[in-house]
């Protein structure tokens, strides 16, 4: 004759199994990715602009080295304020920089993203989205 004990410890441990595939199923949530979108599409929503935008124009850049990893500076002169008052720019990519600028003529307008998600020399710097070039009629030059 069996024991009763064998079939409660197979019950105990059948158990046991089907908590720990709960549990792992309430942390998974079933995502494919680490990113959590709280919404019910499951995209990415703002609800700030990730984007600054500059205008104004280029008075000087710097490149800025460290090692391997490469930024430059940009001196904004913003379009509306006196001549002496400047803003700097921390972009990453130079060749990403020089590429988007093109062959474009003050005044521009930057765009690029507000957080910075890379640094340079402890600095962080900025990804450039867009350089767009503003189109100023004959009569306000």
């Amino acid at each position: 004759m069996m024991s009763k004990k064998i079939p409660a410890a197979v019950m105990l441990a059948m158990l046991g199994v089907m908590a720990m595939c709960l549990i792992l199923a309430v942390y998974a949530h079933g995502a494919t990715t680490s990113q959590k979108h709280e919404n019910s599409l499951g995209v990415i929503e703002y609800t700030e602009n990730p984007l600054t935008y500059k205008e104004g124009y280029i008075v000087n850049g710097e490149l800025v080295e460290d090692g391997k990893y490469a930024g430059i500076v940009v001196r904004l002169q913003p379009r509306g304020t006196y001549d002496l008052f400047t803003e700097d720019i921390f972009l990453c990519d130079p060749r990403h920089v020089l590429a988007v600028m093109g062959d474009k003529r003050n005044p521009v307008v930057l765009v690029y993203e507000t957080v910075s998600h890379r640094k340079i020399q402890e600095v962080g710097c900025h990804d450039i989205i867009a350089i767009d070039e503003v189109k100023v009629p004959q009569e306000i030059k």
